[in-house]
């Protein structure tokens, strides 16, 4: 769910840089955010993983998550050309090896990224918006409630075909 402009290390401390001259930043404590000349924020729980396919992967060798709640409002939102993406959490768990959960924004036309695949499982719910779902082939037209299972390693992908921006929920694990 990112693009290339991201230059993404895996360095606890490095500085990522993006084009619009923003800096990101990570902490071991499960803290990144953004940075912008007189500003700094600190987000809990919240990990931007390198990207694999211009995709999200579900971070493994992160502290384990914390059980919370952490609002939209708290994150700050990973921006590309007609597509904005919060990363609510990503990390272990008790029970899984990595999991990552989120919501991204798709104006009209847009998509995230290609239709890919990955080694994780992945749920996908529309909040908004209209759009079509790819999954193992098959293009399904979609609107708010409609969801997305797809198991590991079945290409798929999402795109925004209506007038309005489009929103949905992602969810991603990796299995012990």
């Amino acid at each position: 769910m990112f693009r290339t402009c991201y230059e993404l290390s895996t360095n606890p401390q490095k500085v990522l840089r993006v084009r619009s001259g923003f800096g990101c930043y990570f902490s071991s404590r499960r803290r990144s955010g953004v940075s912008a000349p007189g500003r700094e924020l600190l987000l809990y729980n919240q990990v931007v993983p390198e990207p694999t396919n211009l995709v999200v992967d579900a971070a493994t060798t992160t502290d384990k998550l914390q059980g919370g709640v952490i609002a939209a409002a708290e994150i700050t939102p990973v921006q590309d050309p007609g597509c904005s993406v919060l990363i609510h959490y990503n990390g272990p768990t008790d029970q899984l090896r990595g999991m990552c959960a989120g919501m991204a924004t798709l104006d009209p036309g847009a998509s995230p990224h290609p239709p890919h695949r990955h080694p994780e499982e992945e749920i996908l719910i529309v909040a908004s918006g209209t759009g079509i779902i790819e999954c193992d082939g098959k293009v399904i037209a979609v609107g708010p409630g409609a969801m997305m299972y797809c198991p590991a390693d079945m290409l798929h992908g999402i795109t925004n075909t209506g007038s309005t921006p489009m929103v949905f929920y992602w969810s991603k694990w990796l299995t012990k």
